[in-house]
């Protein structure tokens, strides 16, 4: 069973390897890939007669995340478009099935942390390479010529996403796992895991996108915390080391292979401006949202309704005229379906994931900031892009909430 449960994990989270078939939206194409993967599990469990469902209404996350889904089903009853939210619902449906099965196999089965942290580093090591891949075709076909290119495209570097800063914000969420490998293991282990956390990293310098930045300077933030407390967090010196020369190693790669028209990561952080311009119009697509929040506070549009309600504030544009499908902010966007009550419970599911996390951090204090680490990821993800729509990253956060909901309860049966 606990090789069928590592296994399953695995081909959760490689959900971005699927093949497109010829789709046009990959995303499609994903999901149903996750709902065959849950149909494949409970038919497994069910030979097994291993099915245990339980409802652990002790973890305010699992609460909340059902709280949620409720209330985007009590939507259909206000629902500018039905069949819009019935489609948005049933990606949730199917996630809140995956969450449900997910923390029953992680309760009901004994699993060691750093083997679901191994999981983590290949699906992201794997990815790293397919985004390098046309980085390692032109050094076989040309050798070091790209390095005397005015220029270059880092959308080349999108990898198996299929968008750059999807496949950026896919590593920095599974890059803490790599560091935490680092601080498990010793000797030819730790060199081994730093050449493939450098693999990780080296895609996100590289594609410099700024909301990844942003995320990768909180992860070394937080690591350098962690060093400078050795008395309170125990690391190894030479654990500590490590993950720090992944961070230089992969950014002077970076500086190595970008030519000097390209930014590299140090100037993008160091040049972001608090602008609409310089953020992509997201400034423009926060006031909107907001704007339609304040005028729907409660009763609002409907799941998954915001793509048809923001085309009334980008119809002025003319010839250039755009619905943006998302507010860049997963906050703001479930508020513009489900009134503020929807966005502020979103929000709180990952606030009560990080007070989990604080409270069994004495007790695993490596799994912990991990665990942490990785959702303050996927939370800077959350407020500046759209991860709810991508199933390669709800995947993700989906086994976090299970981990978090895990530990959580190994802490409090301690007590």
């Amino acid at each position: 069973m606990k090789y069928f449960f590592y296994l399953y994990i695995l081909f959760i989270l490689s959900i971005g390897f699927v093949p497109v078939f010829g789709s046009i939206d990959k995303a499609a194409v994903q999901w149903v890939y996750l709902s065959v993967l849950l149909l494949i599990g409970f038919v497994f469990l069910f030979f097994k007669k291993d099915i245990t469902i339980q409802y652990h209404q002790d973890i305010i996350s699992l609460r909340l995340y059902f709280i949620f889904i409720l209330l985007a089903i009590f939507s259909l009853l206000y629902t500018n478009n039905v069949i819009n939210s019935i489609h948005e619902l049933s990606h949730l449906f199917t996630l809140l099935v995956l969450l449900i099965f997910v923390v029953n196999i992680f309760f009901t089965n004994n699993f060691k942390f750093h083997y679901i942290a191994l999981i983590f580093l290949i699906v992201a090591f794997f990815e790293s390479l397919y985004s390098l891949s046309p980085l390692f075709y032109s050094l076989y076909k040309d050798g070091f010529l790209f390095t005397k290119a005015s220029s270059i495209n880092v959308d080349i570097f999108k990898g198996v996403a299929g968008n750059r800063n999807i496949t950026t914000a896919s590593l920095i969420v599974k890059a803490p796992f790599a560091f935490y490998l680092m601080y498990h293991y010793s000797g030819f282990k730790r060199v081994l895991l730093l050449i493939c956390s450098v693999f990780i990293l080296l895609p996100v310098f590289l594609i410099t996108s700024r909301a990844a930045l942003v995320s990768l300077s909180f992860l070394f933030l937080f690591n350098f915390l962690l060093f400078l407390k050795p008395s309170f967090f125990k690391p190894n010196f030479l654990s500590s080391i490590s993950v720090f020369l992944s961070f230089l190693i992969s950014y002077l790669l970076s500086v190595f292979i970008l030519p000097s028209e390209n930014s590299n990561s140090l100037e993008r952080i160091s040049g972001i401006e608090i602008s609409n311009e310089s953020s992509s119009n997201r400034f423009e697509l926060w006031s909107n949202a907001l704007d339609h929040i304040s005028n729907n506070l409660f009763i609002s549009s409907g799941i998954g309704n915001w793509k048809i309600d923001s085309a009334a504030y980008w119809g002025s544009l003319g010839a250039d005229y755009l619905v943006p499908y998302h507010a860049h902010n997963d906050f703001l966007h479930y508020a513009a379906e489900l009134g503020v009550i929807g966005g502020f419970i979103y929000l709180f599911i990952f606030l009560s994931l990080f007070y989990l996390c604080f409270l069994f951090f004495k007790k695993s204090l490596l799994i912990s900031f991990t665990i942490f680490s990785s959702l303050f990821a996927y939370f800077i993800d959350s407020s500046l892009n759209f991860p709810y729509d991508r199933p390669v990253m709800q995947v993700t956060f989906i086994i976090l909430i299970a981990l978090t909901s895990f530990h959580y309860k190994v802490y409090k049966d301690a007590k």
